[in-house]
């Protein structure tokens, strides 16, 4: 288990940097171009391979993460489950997928936000 936490947790946070540095080289793009700003949105945002980069590289942190997580409850509780299903199984669920699944949404929404503003 503690190898399994290593590995998840590298790729967290191989996959966090990878979207920060691929978002920072697209803001650095957005500086200093001279296009228009209509054109800045249709070269840097709409179809882009850093912006997707950065995407992609937020989807593996997250991914990592949720392995991590995984990883850590089986390290807490090691006991075979039982074919009960209590409320806590419920509620780890929504916190392994529904946190990650939100964040892989409005995490990018709020960058495009943000580098909106450099435009």
């Amino acid at each position: 288990n503690i190898m399994g936490m290593c590995i998840t947790g590298s790729l967290t946070i191989s996959g966090f940097i990878w979207m920060v540095s691929a978002w920072y080289i697209l803001l650095i793009n957005i500086k200093k171009s001279d296009k228009t700003p209509e054109e800045k949105i249709r070269f840097y945002l709409d179809d882009n391979r850093t912006w997707n980069g950065g995407i992609t590289g937020f989807m593996m942190c997250m991914a990592g993460g949720v392995m991590f997580i995984a990883v850590v409850s089986l390290y807490l509780d090691p006991t075979p489950p039982t074919n009960e299903f209590h409320i806590t199984g419920w509620i780890f669920i929504i916190l392994l997928f529904g946190i990650p699944g939100y964040l892989l949404v409005k995490v990018p929404k709020w960058f495009r936000k943000y580098a909106e503003r450099f435009i």
